[in-house]
């Protein structure tokens, strides 16, 4: 599969180098990066569209909540 013009071992060693970067992340810092680090650098395109496209409706809906959250309690205080 031709991937950007990159031959499958440019591929697999940019993953890699990506995979390295989220490895060397301090996990006290950025423990949410840390764990998902190898879900986000899976070199299965086909995966990492469907963790990216879940993780995107996730925060789609925890922003819904937060925000409905939000306004119930500013109706509360009136």
């Amino acid at each position: 599969m031709e991937h950007s013009g990159m031959s499958p071992e440019e591929i697999q060693r940019y993953f890699a180098e990506v995979h390295a970067f989220y490895e060397r992340l301090p996990v006290e810092r950025f423990p949410v990066l840390a764990s998902i680090a190898p879900d986000m650098t899976s070199a299965d395109g086909d995966e990492r569209f469907q963790f990216g496209l879940h993780a995107m409706i996730a925060g789609l809906e925890a922003l819904t909540a937060a925000e409905r959250a939000q306004a119930a309690l500013e109706n509360k205080e009136r």
